[in-house]
């Protein structure tokens, strides 16, 4: 929250395209995952590159099932669907 308060980019993504949504979602951070929607981050970027690649954060939160439990997943994936990104598909993938 201080480095967006203070002008930080929520889209900004590292060499291989991955945002900061992507690591929030990653690692079940439903709080975080909610601070970056409501900065306006884009709900569905698409990584390009590395261990996200072709992966939307919806996607990249349901492949890791030990990252949280179905229920903080199913959130995140549904906080995301709210905001315009995650489709049934993440949102079955959660509930697994």
């Amino acid at each position: 929250r201080f480095l967006i308060d203070r002008g930080a980019d929520v889209h900004t993504g590292d060499d291989d395209g991955a945002q900061p949504l992507h690591a929030a979602s990653a690692a079940g951070h439903l709080a975080v995952v909610e601070l970056l929607l409501s900065r306006d981050a884009a709900p569905a970027p698409i990584a390009n590159a590395g261990q996200y690649k072709g992966c939307t954060p919806a996607e990249v939160v349901c492949s890791d099932p030990g990252a949280a439990s179905v229920g903080v997943r199913a959130r995140i994936v549904e906080a995301l669907r709210r905001a315009g990104g995650g489709g049934a598909a993440a949102g079955e993938a959660a509930a697994a």
